[in-house]
């Protein structure tokens, strides 16, 4: 955020029962929207932690609506991962119902709100422009990302490097992923290899030197970030 600018104001509004969302509405003409999803591991997390960059990404772009999801969590709710994913689809299909003609839908996912981002667009992804993923889970398969939700042993069956594979909708989706060289809570050659399965011209891949976990939300990177996602939606591309 830039210094001596306030936040902009983002509305809690109702995506279905007990579930809400932080909602920047379009101040002018809406030209695009962006669903956005937290982290935390889906042990914790709130959609409050996505709003100071979600609060740069917006400045000075009335033409955009941001929503920031809730979704439920196990420290919170007692949630499974089922429901979590379930929670990620209902506000896609929310998004998706809501978004007016001649704006288009980007999805975005940050660290394991990039898990949530993937299964929601993998099982419905018409009307999606692209996909916005920044540190993400993309594998949880036995050796990848792992913790109280996602067990040891892995669960290769909602793993996007195994289910993205070949999908014939990476054809027409696109994708822009952003990581920092020093993660260690997902390493950067995770999203590298995910990047890897796309069609070359279908998915950019950035990798930010000497940062760690969720840089993008510190002030010293969130404007660069927010540039380069203004580029990926402002640049030609059609919806899957």
């Amino acid at each position: 955020m830039k210094e001596g600018k306030k936040p902009l104001h983002f509305s809690s509004t109702r995506i279905r029962w007990r579930q809400s969302a932080l909602v920047r509405t379009a101040s002018g003409r809406e030209k695009a929207r962006i669903l956005a999803f937290h982290g935390g591991g889906g042990v914790d997390g709130r959609p409050e932690m996505l709003v100071p960059f979600c609060t740069e990404l917006a400045r000075e772009h009335p033409e955009l609506t941001i929503i920031a999801a809730e979704y439920r969590t196990l420290n919170r709710n007692g949630a499974t991962l089922k429901q979590m994913l379930a929670d990620a689809r209902h506000a896609l299909n929310w998004s998706r119902r809501k978004t007016p003609l001649g704006s288009r839908l980007f999805v975005m996912g940050a660290s394991f709100g990039g898990l949530l981002a993937l299964d929601a667009v993998f099982a419905a992804p018409d009307r999606v422009s692209g996909l916005i993923l920044l540190n993400p889970v993309t594998d949880t398969a036995k050796g990848g990302f792992c913790n109280r939700v996602i067990p040891p042993e892995g669960l290769p069956d909602i793993s996007p490097m195994q289910r993205w594979k070949g999908w014939h909708r990476m054809n027409s989706l696109r994708c822009l992923t952003v990581h920092g060289s020093d993660d260690n809570v997902v390493p950067i050659d995770t999203s590298k290899a995910f990047c890897a399965l796309w069609p070359p011209d279908r998915c950019s891949f950035v990798g930010y030197p000497n940062v760690g976990h969720g840089f993008f939300n510190l002030p010293a990177h969130s404007p660069s970030v927010s540039e380069l996602i203004h580029k990926f939606i402002g640049s030609d591309g059609q919806s899957g």
